[in-house]
Order: C-alpha cells, then sequence, then structure tokens
C-alpha cells in the first residue's frame, strides 16, 4: 500500500473586470483531493470531484478523509453584477516525493449575477489521476499545485 496525501494549498485567484468595484476572492475551502492510499499505480486511476460535492473514485484509492469541493467567495463587486465566466488554469501540477498528479476536468457553479451585497460563492470540482508508470507514490507524502480562477464580471 502506499500512502498519497494530496491537498491543494495553494491557490491563486486573479479577476478580469470591467468596474471599478476592489473585488477579491477568498478561500472558504480549498479543493482537497483527501487523504488515503493508492494501492496500484500500474494504470492511470481517478478520482471525480462534483462542484456541489460528492465524490466517485476508482478502487484503487481507499480513504482516510474522503475528497471535498472547493468553495470560493468573490467580495467586493457591484450589487446584481452579471458574472460572464469562472475559468481555471493549472499553473502547476500536484507534486511530491518526485511524483505527480494530474488535475482537470475542472467543473465550477457560479451563481448568474452577485447578490445585493455585490458577493458570490463560487464552487470547484475536477478530476484528479494518478501517473500509471508503476512507481509508488512515497508514503506521508503532501501533494500540492498551483491553480489560478479567472472570474469575468460584466
Amino acid at each position: 500500500m502506499r500512502f498519497l496525501s494530496v491537498l491543494l494549498v495553494s491557490f491563486a485567484s486573479m479577476l478580469l473586470l470591467n468596474t471599478t468595484f476592489a473585488q477579491s476572492i477568498s478561500v472558504t475551502r480549498d479543493i482537497d483531493f483527501g487523504l488515503g492510499v493508492v494501492v496500484d499505480n500500474d494504470a492511470q486511476h481517478e478520482i471525480v470531484i462534483a462542484p456541489g460535492g460528492g465524490f466517485t473514485s476508482d478502487p484503487e484509492f481507499i480513504f482516510i478523509n474522503q475528497p471535498l469541493s472547493g468553495v470560493y467567495r468573490l467580495t467586493g463587486a457591484a450589487p446584481s453584477q452579471t458574472i460572464d465566466s469562472v475559468v481555471i488554469t493549472v499553473d502547476q501540477q500536484l507534486l511530491g516525493g518526485g511524483q505527480q498528479f494530474t488535475i482537470d476536468n475542472f467543473s465550477v457553479n457560479f451563481p448568474a449575477q452577485t447578490d445585493l451585497a455585490g458577493e458570490a460563492t463560487i464552487t470547484l470540482g475536477a478530476r484528479l489521476r494518478t501517473t500509471g508508470t508503476g512507481v509508488f507514490y512515497v508514503p506521508s507524502t503532501v501533494f500540492s499545485g498551483l491553480l489560478t480562477m479567472e472570474v469575468t464580471l460584466l
């Protein structure tokens, strides 16, 4: 058995805006692929987290702590401002202990517009895949990566 500790600890956010308000994105809960064991890396295996919560995974993952979707808070926008898009970009894949996981297939839930306080909650899901190379994941390793969230307001 291989211990796998996957925690996305670095999350960068960027706003593309056309307004004079001072917006920011804060982390309520970073997307977290859980803590557990990968029992086989001879083929690629995956965990898929839904943006609204819940996850599916291949049986090669045994979890101690279950994966959780990410929850982020947009503040400082104009009241009832339209949210045109939320785009996630991977700046650095999940690395640790000489091994890597691939994170992709992002799914994002966000409201059509900010609330009357100029705020919105954005939830994030994604897929995580093992390398499938047969190389073991180092026990008790924390894997971290870097994502950028780009929010476009109209």
